[in-house]
């Protein structure tokens, strides 16, 4: 009878560290993906971020070429020239902010993501630790019975 309990106490402890090991296991790639979705976020963000250099760049020049155009015209620096550079100086300040937008968007949706992925490894591990703590009472109900009724017996009783 001994080494009956001693097998099945073996078993179910092996079973058991098993089950724990896997939801570390799940656990640690979840973390792994979150780690990789905030550092997505970050470039997301210096992304936004230098796309409206470069495209506050490219406003400033293109209303440098717009004047110099005019100057050699001989236009002065009123009348439509005047109007014509405001708007495009309201048109770069509204790309910009769509720019800031969609990056701190984009940047969002990637930290949820890793929230979401932290989450789901921390449920797995819980998991892993209930199914463990299932299957050593589930072992020792089994070795009860096969001390107390005999290893052949189905456990109903005397």
């Amino acid at each position: 009878m001994g080494v009956m309990a001693g097998l099945m106490a073996g078993a179910t402890a092996l079973n058991m560290a098993s089950q724990i090991s896997q939801g570390m296991s799940e656990r640690q790639g979840q973390y792994n993906m979150a780690t990789q979705y905030e550092q997505q976020a970050k470039v997301e963000r210096m992304s936004a971020s230098g796309k409206i250099i470069s495209d506050d760049w490219e406003a400033i020049r293109s209303l440098n070429r717009m004047a110099t155009n005019y100057a050699a015209g001989g236009f002065g620096a009123g009348g439509s020239e005047k109007y014509v550079r405001q708007e495009s100086v309201g048109q770069a300040r509204l790309h910009d902010m769509y720019t800031r937008y969609s990056g701190k968007l984009a940047a969002s949706q990637d930290v949820y993501a890793a929230t979401q992925a932290r989450y789901q490894g921390d449920k797995a591990l819980s998991g892993a630790i209930i199914g463990a703590i299932g299957t050593g009472l589930s072992g020792g109900m089994g070795m009860y019975k096969g001390l107390t009724y005999g290893w052949g017996s189905t456990g109903g009783g005397p």
